[in-house]
């Protein structure tokens, strides 16, 4: 609301002074005055009130444009807290991903690495076992054939005293055939001596 112009000043006196003029004032100009100062009191009253209610509408306007401000610097908080929180969380997501990442790739790598590990200790065991079997083999085999050897040399041997008995059976049979028959020539040359007539 747009303030009235203030009116024109009124012209200065003293109470009791004396006008320029020697003429005394009339009662009607007393009036007048008083009635122009109370119009100038009623003024610079009103004068008063609209700049206390132009202040307090300042003051008003100055309060709301705090409460924006602050309205909007929380608006601003929030949204920059939102933004931040976003990022923190789209940064730990993806710090969460890259390193399950990086374990599954660990992982697999590993995974791989006891893989071939596993098949190359597969791989010696069974030659190990090839060769240990092989080796039993070849250790049964020679003992088989120590075994059959050793038969055979037994064989041999009870064949040699089997023969070595024939021979000493013999030996023995003949030289009991032997004494029995010079037993008999012995007998007979005594019983020739014996005969009468004998030289």
């Amino acid at each position: 609301m747009e303030s009235a112009a203030p009116p024109a000043a009124p012209a200065k006196f003293s109470v009791g002074a004396e006008s320029p003029s020697t003429t005394p004032a009339a009662p009607g100009s007393e009036d007048r005055v008083r009635a122009k100062v109370e119009e100038i009191r009623a003024e610079e009253e009103r004068i008063r009130a609209d700049a206390e209610r132009r202040l307090e509408e300042a003051e008003q306007t100055q309060l709301e444009a705090d409460q924006r401000a602050a309205a909007a610097r929380a608006e601003a908080d929030q949204r920059v807290r939102a933004d931040v929180e976003n990022a923190r969380r789209e940064t730990e997501e993806r710090v969460r991903a890259e390193t399950q990442a990086e374990i599954d790739r660990h992982r697999s790598e590993a995974d791989e690495r006891v893989r071939a590990e596993a098949e190359r200790a597969r791989a010696e065991a069974e030659q190990k076992a090839q060769a240990e079997m092989q080796q039993r083999i070849d250790a049964a085999e020679e003992r088989a054939a120590a075994a059959e050897r050793l038969a055979n040399l037994k064989h041999e041997e009870a064949e040699r005293e089997r023969h070595m008995r024939e021979v000493m059976t013999n030996v023995t049979q003949a030289e009991q055939r032997a004494r029995e028959a010079q037993q008999r020539a012995a007998a007979a040359e005594a019983a020739a001596g014996q005969v009468p007539g004998a030289t």
